[in-house]
C-alpha cells in the first residue's frame, strides 16, 4: 500500500501494487471500503510491464486521479496517468504521457485543476540538460491528453516530491536537490502565466548530510513543509519547516533526533499542530511505523 484517503462516505481508498500471476510484474492496485474497512471494489491496472503508482487525489466528484510510471520491454519508466469513477470504472484509457521520451521520467504527485489535472515528478528528458534527472510540472485536461509542460532546469540531480495548487497558473513544487555533500531540500514558487514559463522564487533548506523533501502545506499565510533530514552519519529525524507565504523559513523543528526516522506525509488537526506519520528503521534491521502529533508551538 502506497496511499490511504478517506471518501466522500467516510469509507476509505487504498492505493498500492499487486503482482500479477500471469506476468510476474508490478501492477496497481486501488481498493475501495466502507467505514468498517470492508471492501466494495477494487481496480487493477495490468500491462505487459511495470505500472507502479506514487500518488492519488479524489476530485469533489468522488473520482480517483492517480500517476506513477509505466516501465514496458525497453527498460524506460514513462510518466503515467489513470483516473476511475467512484464506482472503479476506467474513465478513460490510461495515458503514458512521455511517449517519445528516451530516458527515464515518471510521475510522483498529482493534484486537481478546474479543467484537468497537473503533476510533477523527476525526467530525464530535459533538452537543457539531457540525461540528468531534472524537475518536471505537466498540466493536462480532463482525459488525460498533455497540455503544458515545464522544466524546472538544473545541471544537478534533482526531484519532485510535492505539488501544491495555488490556483490554474500558479504553482508550489517540492523538491530534493544533489549537492556536494549529500541531498537538500527546496521550494519552487512556478508560473504557467505567462510565456516562457519562470520561477517566481526558490527557497533552499540546507542542512548537513541527506536531506529529503516529503509534503507541503498551505494556509492563508504560512507554508509548512515536511522532510527527513540527517542529524549524524547514521540518524535521521521529520524536519517541520514553517516559512512565510514566500517560503522565506521562520522557524523549524526536528522530531526523533537520536533515530532513523523517515517521513511519509503530514496533516493539519483542528486545534493546531499536524499529525505526521514515517516509518523507523531500528538496529535489529526491523521497521516501525512513526506517528507523531506535534502542537501549535511547531507553527506561527
Amino acid at each position: 500500500a502506497f496511499g490511504l484517503k478517506i471518501t466522500s462516505d467516510g469509507g476509505f481508498a487504498i492505493l498500492g501494487s499487486s503482482r500479477n500471476p500471469v506476468t510476474d510484474k508490478q501492477d496497481v492496485l486501488l481498493i475501495c471500503t466502507d467505514q468498517k474497512g470492508n471492501r466494495l471494489w477494487s481496480h487493477v491496472f495490468s500491462s505487459a510491464g511495470i505500472l507502479e503508482a506514487r500518488h492519488f487525489e479524489i476530485s469533489d466528484g468522488g473520482s480517483f486521479i492517480i500517476t506513477g510510471y509505466s516501465q514496458q520491454s525497453d527498460n524506460i519508466k514513462r510518466i503515467w496517468l489513470a483516473a476511475l469513477d467512484d464506482s472503479g470504472n476506467e474513465i478513460w484509457t490510461p495515458k503514458v504521457l512521455s511517449q517519445k521520451a528516451l530516458q527515464d521520467a515518471m510521475g510522483q504527485y498529482v493534484q486537481i485543476l478546474s479543467d484537468g489535472f497537473v503533476i510533477t515528478g523527476t525526467s530525464k528528458n530535459n533538452p537543457s540538460y539531457p540525461g540528468i534527472p531534472n524537475v518536471f510540472v505537466m498540466k493536462t485536461n480532463d482525459q488525460g491528453g498533455v497540455s503544458d509542460q515545464y522544466y524546472l532546469s538544473s545541471n544537478t540531480d534533482e526531484e519532485g516530491n510535492c505539488i501544491r495548487v495555488l490556483d490554474d497558473k500558479h504553482f508550489l513544487v517540492l523538491s530534493t536537490f544533489k549537492t556536494a555533500t549529500g541531498t537538500d531540500i527546496a521550494l519552487n514558487s512556478v508560473s504557467f502565466a505567462s510565456v516562457p514559463h519562470s520561477i517566481e522564487w526558490r527557497r533552499t533548506y540546507s542542512n548537513t548530510g541527506k536531506n529529503v523533501g516529503c509534503s507541503v502545506y498551505k494556509t492563508d499565510n504560512a507554508i509548512y513543509i515536511l522532510g527527513t533530514v540527517s542529524t549524524t552519519a547514521t540518524n535521521s529525524a521529520f524536519r517541520l519547516i514553517a516559512a512565510d507565504a514566500s517560503g522565506i523559513q521562520k522557524t523549524y523543528s526536528d522530531f526523533g533526533i537520536d533515530t532513523e526516522l523517515a517521513a511519509v506525509s503530514f496533516k493539519p488537526v483542528s486545534e493546531g499542530g499536524f499529525i505526521i506519520l514515517g516509518t523507523n528503521h531500528h538496529a535489529d534491521r526491523n521497521v516501525s511505523v512513526a506517528l507523531i502529533k506535534v502542537g501549535r508551538e511547531a507553527t506561527f
